[in-house]
């Protein structure tokens, strides 16, 4: 009995470093995995006649993979962002419950993590997929935790998530379709999904100022101040729910309107509700706000009846034509 509950406080003390990092990263990415690889075809892809994602038994088989590998690729570089001083002082004003300012686990034990986990992603990735992403991520982890990436300038910090993002969601999608490199079609999306999460993913960072200001660390509030910073957020999220709309030709159709009233919704609470409680709620919802970002290639397909992958085309030559 005392070894089983031995094990169960280190398997929680290990689900709490991803706890708040499950609607960010492991969530998101399993949704654009799975949701595009449905349509996998429409990026001249073809699955394996093993991999039909149309049965249940294979679609939850899969989506548990593609999950697994987000949250197995993302458990390291959360154990390395709560390590130093800094981060387990911010989290105790921020974050309470976290594995080491509640003493679930000291810095030294948390630390002896870190290289296994290392390698135990990439191994896993090197089975499943997304190998290269995986690779990715540990160079953006060191940037970010090690060489002042996360702290030093809100725009490095916002270019390491938003390259982060990219790296998950097409990781995750490489995972869905069997180990299958993306081809050059995806490229535009994705690059287009970077942009989104760096010019709009301080939306984060709104509640959590007093412990980045403990830290030290220069987010985009703290930086230019916390008005200036949400009227910029809420014009840059309601610009990128009209053109995603437009890049995948959704805005003649009413499905097409549901990222922009979602994107109408983070604007307004950006600029109206302020509390620490009502700025989580507003991350909750921009959180929403990109799932439905990353499958409307599936609502693309299913509205217009047409290739994903022809629109795909059809928004980068607009977009070059528009530059």
């Amino acid at each position: 009995m005392a070894t089983y509950r031995h094990l169960s406080h280190y398997v929680y003390s290990i689900w709490l470093f991803t706890r708040s990092d499950l609607k960010t990263i492991v969530g998101p990415s399993t949704a654009f995995g799975m949701s595009n690889a449905l349509v996998a075809s429409a990026y001249s892809l073809y699955l394996p006649l093993a991999l039909d994602l149309t049965k249940p038994s294979t679609f939850f088989r899969v989506t548990a993979m593609v999950a697994f590998w987000a949250w197995i690729n993302l458990l390291p570089h959360a154990i390395d962002n709560q390590l130093s001083p800094k981060a387990i002082s911010e989290d105790a004003c921020n974050k309470p419950w976290r594995t080491l300012p509640s003493n679930r686990m000291t810095p030294k034990q948390a630390g002896a993590l870190r290289i296994p986990l290392y390698a135990f992603a990439f191994i896993s990735s090197w089975q499943l997929g997304g190998v290269r992403q995986s690779i990715t991520l540990l160079g953006l982890a060191k940037w970010y935790n090690h060489l002042g990436g996360g702290d030093a300038n809100a725009l490095v910090r916002n270019f390491i998530n938003g390259a982060g993002y990219m790296c998950y969601t097409s990781g995750a999608l490489e995972v869905a379709l069997g180990n299958t490199w993306l081809p050059v079609q995806a490229f535009p999306w994705l690059f287009i999904l970077g942009l989104v999460v760096f010019s709009t993913v301080q939306t984060q960072d709104f509640h959590d100022q007093a412990g980045d200001s403990v830290r030290g660390r220069k987010t985009l509030p703290l930086q230019i101040g916390d008005s200036p910073a949400r009227h910029a957020t809420a014009v840059l999220v309601l610009f990128w729910s009209c053109m995603c709309a437009w890049f995948w030709k959704l805005y003649a159709v009413p499905v097409g309107c549901v990222p922009t009233a979602l994107g109408c919704c983070i604007a307004y609470r950006l600029l109206t509700k302020r509390s620490i409680d009502q700025d989580k709620a507003t991350f909750r919802l921009w959180n929403l706000w990109m799932v439905v970002l990353f499958v409307m290639p599936v609502t693309h397909t299913f509205a217009q009846g047409c290739g994903v992958g022809n629109a795909c085309f059809w928004g980068l030559r607009e977009w070059r034509a528009l530059a």
